[in-house]
Parts: C-alpha cells; structure tokens; sequence
C-alpha cells in the first residue's frame, strides 16, 4: 500500500473510530437560545475571580470562582454608578466525576480581602472575606456615603455555603 492510501485508511479508521462517531454525538451544531436569564447574565456579564489562585493553605479541597455581575443605582447622583455587586460561587470538587454547585451570595457592594484559612476537612473550605456595603469606586466618587465593613467567615461545601460574622460592623 502506497503512502497517500495508508493516510487515507488512517484517517478513515480514526473518524470511524472517533468518540463522536462511537457514541452516537451530533457532529454539526445545534445552536438554540438558553431561556434562563441569570445564567445569560452571568455569562455575559460577569466578572471572574478564581479563588483557587489567591495565596493561603495548601492544598485546598474544592475549586472555587466567584462571579459578580455590576448594579447600577444612585449611590452617586445624576450617574449610572457601579453601586453593588451580585455575587454567585461556583464550588467543584476534584474527583474524576465532581460533585458541582453554584450558590447565590446575593447583591452588596463589594466582597474584599479574601482569604484561605486552614480547613482539614475532606471537600471543604473556609474563607475570610470582607463584605462592605459600597464598591471602593462610589466610596471615592461620593465622600458623603459611610463605608461600613463585616468581616465574614464562608464554610463552604457543595452542599451548602455557610455565612458566619467574625466581628461586628466596622
């Protein structure tokens, strides 16, 4: 069998043989619109903080993204100023076949400070966090809005997320 043949049979056996091919997949696309209007916000309009990369215990049992999708509102006047911050977590595990879950944290002004702390627990976490009631932008932009700050700690499973205050306002 010449060269240009065997290609030919090579690449003939791989599509035959291809997961695709072999499980019955669609190889062209269906596009079609996803109804769930929060999920088209977050992908659209979120930003993403990988929690996994700030510094702290090691190693760490879950892999957790935060998400936070801007509000507008008029914590500065005559504006369209980022005056809050809807949060979600997304929390995998690292199993072959992860338990996942996303949780919504709800809408403050910014979640600053995040830290790792040490957790033995087998697919578990906790965080520090700061919760304040207007991002650090308004805070500047307006200097009559009073800053107020909660130190939190998150206990975080795919279960559930736990919110427990560390200190009193600040």
């Amino acid at each position: 069998m010449n060269l240009g043949m065997t290609r030919i049979v090579l690449t003939a056996l791989t599509l035959l043989l291809s997961p695709a091919y072999l499980t019955g997949q669609a190889a062209t696309l269906t596009p079609r619109p996803v109804a769930d209007e929060l999920l088209v916000d977050i992908l659209n309009s979120a930003t993403l903080q990988e929690l996994n990369d700030l510094p702290g215990p090691i190693p760490r049992q879950l892999s957790l993204r935060l998400f936070a999708i801007a509000q507008t509102g008029s914590c500065i006047p005559h504006t369209h100023q980022i005056c809050a911050r809807h949060y979600f977590l997304a929390v995998s595990e690292f199993d072959e076949l992860p338990e996942q879950a996303v949780f919504d944290l709800g809408t403050v002004g910014e979640l600053r400070n995040i830290e790792w702390l040490r957790d033995e627990r087998m697919n578990a976490a906790r965080l520090q966090l700061d919760v304040v009631n207007y991002p650090a932008s308004a805070l500047r932009a307006n200097p009559e809005l009073q800053e107020r700050v909660m130190k939190l700690e998150l206990d975080v499973t795919v279960e559930a997320v736990r919110v427990n205050p560390t200190s009193k306002q600040m």
